[in-house]
């Protein structure tokens, strides 16, 4: 049973006229013929009196002509409500986030929103980038803000990724440590592996972190799973990390120096992934609108 056979139907019983039906219908009078008797077919019941002067229903057919009406209606209310959330900006997204940026993206993004767009609400779920793009390509979520995904992760999930901005990375270093308090800015090559705290496998600032060092593999001396617990650690003396600029903007533990590096300094790019087979809605440019705002 389709919807157009009923929409047919009931043209068909408003008019009294297969003729007239086909021209509201805006199909020819045989195609509306077929769609009327493959639906009386379906169901095993005769629907309409077929008559010299039109068509009146049988029995059957009022009952489904009141269903079918319900129904009709039911769609034409689906569809407006999906049409007034376009235009109006309003309804929901589902939103994915790494973890060494949610703490910090998220409070502004959430201003943003409710400023410029507060008829936007977002359902944001924490995860590191593996998890976020199965997520993205199983279609579990609509978006995920991310940073660094491969060329090959792009392929074979098949992901659109639209660029942000880049956020520098700088060094957090204990006060009364050398680089904390030398003139010259720190270069990522004067730091000693066994030195830094990193972030465990799964996390792209430790690959970034790698990358900026000129590092193959992380000293196993000092790691965390979180950002916060790796500027607690500089905090007490521990070591040094390298960190994005974002996380800087919240208050942090006393003893912390932040350095930024020597040009050509390290950053990372800050992405919105999501299915290249998805249309962006106009919601999604709001957010993306809202993220670029605080990239800035």
């Amino acid at each position: 049973m389709e919807l157009r056979q009923l929409r047919y139907f009931v043209s068909a019983v408003e008019t009294g006229s297969i003729t007239a039906a086909a021209k509201v219908c805006h199909v020819a009078q045989p195609s509306l013929s077929q769609q009327i008797r493959s639906l009386e077919e379906e169901l095993g019941e005769t629907l309409l009196h077929r008559l010299a002067r039109g068509v009146t229903p049988t029995a059957s057919g009022k009952r489904v002509f009141d269903h079918a009406c319900r129904v009709l209606a039911a769609s034409t209310d689906l569809t407006n409500e999906f049409e007034t959330e376009s235009t109006e900006l309003s309804g929901s997204i589902s939103l994915g986030i790494i973890p060494t940026i949610a703490p910090y993206l998220i409070p502004p993004l959430l201003t943003e929103l409710r400023t410029d767009f507060p008829n936007i609400d977002l359902d944001i779920s924490e995860d590191q980038t593996a998890q976020l793009i199965r997520r993205v390509a199983e279609d579990e979520i609509e978006f995920a803000i991310v940073s660094d995904i491969s060329p090959a992760d792009k392929t074979l999930w098949s992901l659109e990724i639209r660029e942000l901005f880049h956020e520098p990375l700088v060094l957090a270093a204990p006060e009364q440590h050398p680089l904390a308090r030398q003139r010259a800015k720190p270069r990522p090559e004067e730091l000693v592996p066994e030195e830094l705290i990193y972030l465990k496998n799964g996390h792209c600032l430790l690959d970034q972190t790698l990358r900026a060092c000129r590092m193959k593999h992380p000293s196993q001396r000092l790691n965390c799973d979180q950002l916060e617990t790796a500027l607690a650690m500089v905090a007490a003396g521990m070591g040094l990390a390298i960190i994005p600029k974002l996380a800087t903007t919240r208050p942090r533990p006393d003893g912390i120096v932040i350095r930024s590096f020597a040009d050509p300094a390290p950053t990372r790019v800050v992405s919105l992934m999501r299915r290249r087979s998805r249309k962006p809605s106009p919601r999604a440019e709001a957010l993306v609108q809202c993220l670029q705002q605080i990239g800035r």
